[in-house]
């Protein structure tokens, strides 16, 4: 019979502990939230989540790190940053493009991408204001804005998807829309853009060419099995028919399999769509193309203002929170 003391608190419990230790920190006590930390037992049964590639789950691993930036320790708190995804070795399998991919990615590399932008907005909430202007930015620089709603999704069979369906049915909307992103660009080609984004100057191809695969690169470096670089997905650029987005079609699933209750930005966002991408051809845009966020508790006008005073492309802004 197995003894009890091998049996891990529940998931509650944890969720209790990681949360007194979170209240610690904000209160000042880097001393108190080590002790409730350190007084964790080491096997969870999955309670924090799975492994991070250090080796630590998930979400323990999460609060280590904010503990690590409130004591100051910058050494500590950068080595819980790089390697907050999961072990790269283990989404390898999922993200593996065929010679034949490969090679058609190289001969697309100087394909042109449509000046086509795609944004997506799904859910109860009202569609934000920032969709409202990238639509009149597109429109001033002679491009074509391209807004999707579930309706429009369902045209191209994306609700059908079971990756989508799966996020959606966890209500991660993040995660559905990642993957419909990479359906749009795989059959429409095109630009993507995140609904969180506010345009500022110029346009896309003001800061690179438009051909083959764009994206923009993380600010934070992060151990993928790719290199340092970790690309964002909220900015992506690609003719219809990329293999890299046809690649992600499968490798998201898998990467859902492979890694069961793993976050959205490990198996659908940014480290599968970094795993896929770097086999391949890739624009980054430059330095500069992005500004510091704006705080959600921003108002309108202070986001306009924030875009007058920049020569960024664009920044972050909630508008809707």
């Amino acid at each position: 019979m197995p003894d009890a003391r091998d049996t891990p608190p529940e998931k509650h419990w944890f969720d209790s502990q990681l949360q007194a230790a979170k209240d610690a920190i904000a209160a000042g006590d880097s001393a108190g939230a080590r002790a409730i930390l350190t007084a964790l037992p080491a096997h969870d049964g999955g309670a924090m989540g799975p492994l991070t590639a250090a080796g630590v789950p998930r979400r323990l691993h999460a609060v280590l790190g904010r503990l690590a930036r409130a004591e100051g320790a910058r050494a500590e708190a950068l080595g819980w940053q790089v390697t907050q995804g999961p072990p790269p070795e283990t989404l390898a399998p999922a993200a593996r493009l065929s010679a034949g991919e490969i090679a058609r990615a190289r001969e697309m590399a100087t394909t042109p991408v449509p000046r086509v932008l795609h944004q997506i907005w799904i859910g109860p909430r009202p569609v934000p204001v920032n969709i409202a202007r990238w639509q009149a930015h597109a429109a001033r620089g002679g491009w074509r804005h391209r807004l999707w709603r579930e309706a429009d999704l369902a045209a191209l069979a994306i609700d059908r998807d079971p990756a989508f369906r799966a996020m959606l049915a966890l209500g991660d909307y993040p995660g559905a829309v990642d993957v419909a992103r990479y359906a749009i660009l795989a059959t429409e080609g095109g630009v993507y853009l995140d609904a969180d984004w506010f345009p500022a100057k110029g346009t896309l191809e003001t800061r690179v060419p438009l051909i083959g695969l764009i994206a923009l690169a993380e600010a934070a470096p992060r151990l993928t099995g790719a290199g340092a670089v970790m690309l964002g997905n909220y900015l992506i650029g690609a003719p219809a028919g990329h293999p890299a987005m046809t690649a992600l079609a499968r490798a998201v699933p898998e990467a859902m399999r492979l890694i069961p209750r793993a976050p959205a930005w490990w198996v659908s966002g940014p480290v599968i769509f970094t795993l896929v991408a770097r086999q391949c051809p890739l624009t980054l845009p430059p330095m500069g193309t992005v500004a510091p966020d704006l705080p959600d508790t921003a108002t309108l006008a202070e986001a306009e203002a924030t875009a007058q005073a920049t020569d960024a492309l664009m920044f972050t802004w909630k508008s809707w929170r």
